[in-house]
Order: C-alpha cells, then structure tokens, then sequence
C-alpha cells in the first residue's frame, strides 16, 4: 500500500534523428496519502477507490506503480501526450 511518497512526472516528444528529448518537462512532487486519495504537492491527484488520476486537472496517457521491484502499467487517457511514475521503495 502506498503511504507517503515522492514522484516525478516528465512529458514531452523524442527526437529520432538527434536520439533525444524535446520539449520535456519534470514536475516534481511529495505525496501524502488522505483517505482514498493520494495528494501531492505538484498537482496530481490519485483517486484510490476508482483508479482515476489526474495531473493539473489532466489525465495521462498512463501510469506506472512500481512497487519494490513490480511494475504496474495502467492506461488512462490514450489522447494525453504525458506519463505519471509513482515510485515506493520503502
């Protein structure tokens, strides 16, 4: 279960011919974990009960849990040009 945590949010397009990123960004924030719902403090917002998660009011294309070594994919918004990672390795 996640409990307090921190994550990193980064978007943006891959450039083929140079083998790099442009136009990304990385939103950094702290978690806290309020009821059925993860807040953090850069805007993303995680509904527990129903799965639903949004980042300054968006939803991503998905998000990934990794969870001491297991990986979850779950695909959110297939219209979205961002990803969202939640990392908890306690």
């Amino acid at each position: 279960m996640i409990g307090i945590g921190h994550w990193m949010l980064k978007f943006g397009d891959w450039n083929f011919q140079e083998r790099r990123f442009n136009n990304y960004t990385y939103s950094v924030g702290d978690v806290d974990k309020k009821g059925d719902f993860l807040n953090s403090t850069n805007d993303v917002i995680v509904n527990l009960k129903t799965g639903n998660m949004t980042w300054e009011n968006k939803t991503p294309c998905y998000v990934v849990f990794a969870n001491n070594g297991a990986v979850e994919r779950r695909y959110m918004g297939f219209d979205s040009d961002f990803c969202v990672f939640i990392m908890d390795n306690r």
